[in-house]
């Protein structure tokens, strides 16, 4: 993994790709969760970090979950499906 929490491997996810989202099942459980990669937000990543701008840290990805949940992602969460 890089030094950057809003990076995962280059080419790993796109825009269309079907994932597996780690999300929070309450108390200490962690339930895997099915959905599709809707945005790719990478280029306003790039840009927070070349500016120096870290209070709202902009996350990679917006993952659209098979429930009907909008999640956003860093891609350390995500997993292929």
């Amino acid at each position: 993994m890089s030094d950057h929490p809003n990076s995962s491997a280059p080419g790993r996810f796109t825009v269309g790709s079907t994932v597996w989202s780690r999300g929070d099942a309450g108390g200490n459980h962690t339930a895997l969760l099915p959905g599709t990669v809707v945005e790719d937000y990478g280029d306003e990543v790039a840009a927070n970090a070349h500016l120096g701008r870290d209070r709202a840290p902009v996350r990679r990805w917006a993952v659209a979950l098979d429930e009907g949940r909008l999640v956003f992602s860093d891609g350390h969460d995500l997993d292929d499906q």
